[in-house]
């Protein structure tokens, strides 16, 4: 065998092996990196960024083995989470519409951080003395009840099929004025 022959068509082979992984990287590469890059693939306004928390989910539930979300603006009101939620309600402001009345989050994948966001949004709401209606509108996975240690034995299951009027379904928490809770309800 050539001695040269053999390192030069190695080095080219693991040359063109490697560029090759780079393109397969880059072509199925579907993350966000930054918000910038954000910016740059929509035209979406960015109301705020929040910061990764890791104690948000620590409580596991015993019967589906899934993360409860935490309240964690209530914690620690000068947490970099707490102020990034007050952030994202105050640009809530100055959106076009100034007198928005219906706020939702929705996913393609379980695990995002939609319930997390929502009682969280709805809490900075709340204690600001905004009157905040809080839906659970979740009929295959509802974790609201859950968060909040409520009774979910009626809620918007009940309401859709008719065996449950509005004002039944409505629960408050104790402690915290302005936030009404209407849960899922069974799971049908």
């Amino acid at each position: 065998p050539k001695k040269k022959l053999v390192y030069i068509f190695s080095i080219i082979f693991f040359t063109l092996l490697t560029l090759g992984l780079i393109l397969y990287r880059y072509i199925t590469f579907d993350k966000i990196v930054s918000l910038a890059h954000l910016t740059k693939e929509t035209k979406v306004p960015i109301l705020g960024v929040i910061p990764f928390v890791e104690s948000a989910m620590d409580s596991i539930d015993k019967k589906s083995s899934s993360p409860i979300s935490k309240i964690v603006v209530l914690k620690n009101t000068k947490s970099r989470v707490s102020e990034a939620f007050k952030k994202i309600r105050a640009n809530m402001k100055y959106l076009e519409e100034n007198h928005y009345q219906v706020v939702a989050t929705t996913s393609t994948v379980s695990g995002e951080g939609k319930t997390f966001v929502l009682i969280n949004l709805a809490m900075v709401h709340a204690l600001l003395d905004k009157k905040v209606v809080l839906l659970d509108l979740d009929l295959r996975k509802p974790r609201i009840a859950k968060s909040f240690n409520l009774n979910n034995s009626t809620g918007m299951s009940k309401i859709l099929s008719n065996n449950a009027t509005l004002e039944e379904s409505i629960q408050q928490i104790e402690g915290i004025h302005n936030l009404d809770i209407i849960t899922s309800g069974p799971i049908p």
